[in-house]
């Protein structure tokens, strides 16, 4: 997947999203992210970076997942409170 995204008027391309969530350590998660712009969020190329992620969220089954943990570099996260989840909190927290 090739991600096109335009920060400070500087167009950045070829970055290609990982298939798999980086480690701890990674020197990727220590390079400073760039805003996405609303007017970006409905483009094409941004919703097919959110369906990746939220397909990466079900493969690792977890609650959320930000763009820089998959090698893409901008401001951009997704979460998923299933209702399993959701039980859970009820059950733990509540009682």
């Amino acid at each position: 997947m090739f991600v096109i995204f335009v920060s400070d008027n500087k167009i950045l391309e070829g970055l290609t999203a990982y298939s798999h969530v980086i480690q701890i350590g990674d020197p990727t998660l220590r390079v400073k992210c760039q805003p996405v712009k609303p007017d970006m969020i409905k483009g094409n190329t941004i919703q097919k970076l959110i369906q990746h992620m939220k397909s990466m969220l079900s493969k690792y089954d977890a609650v959320g997942l930000s763009a820089n943990q998959i090698g893409v570099p901008i401001r951009l996260f997704v979460i998923e409170v299933k209702k399993k989840m959701m039980m859970f909190f009820a059950i733990k927290f509540i009682t």
